[in-house]
């Protein structure tokens, strides 16, 4: 089994987390072992605190997903910004990423 409380310590220290050691461990443990990790709860629990400071401990790239009812498509793939259309048509610089295709 990995031991996690070394880094569960650092990634506490460094972005001022108090408690949550058990989650901490936890994603630790799913990335270590290579799963996908869902953070799921209430609005205002940490979990977007948590994940940032997970994602820079292991200096990986961070894309924030807000799920709810009102999730379109574009908002994980892309679209084209309506201002720079207009300014400079449909052109590449007129592209926004999303989180999905950034993170692919």
């Amino acid at each position: 089994m990995v031991d996690t409380t070394v880094a569960v310590k650092e990634i506490q220290e460094k972005n001022k987390i108090i408690g949550r050691s058990e989650e901490l461990r936890q994603i630790i443990l799913g990335n270590t072992v290579g799963k996908n990790i869902l953070l799921e709860g209430d609005v205002g629990t940490g979990k977007t605190t948590l994940a940032k400071a997970v994602s820079s401990h292991l200096t990986s790239n961070f894309y924030r997903v807000d799920c709810s009812e009102e999730l379109l498509p574009h908002n994980l793939v892309g679209y084209f910004d309506p201002p720079l259309v207009i300014a400079k048509g449909y052109v590449e610089d007129s592209y926004r990423f999303g989180p999905l295709a950034l993170a692919m």
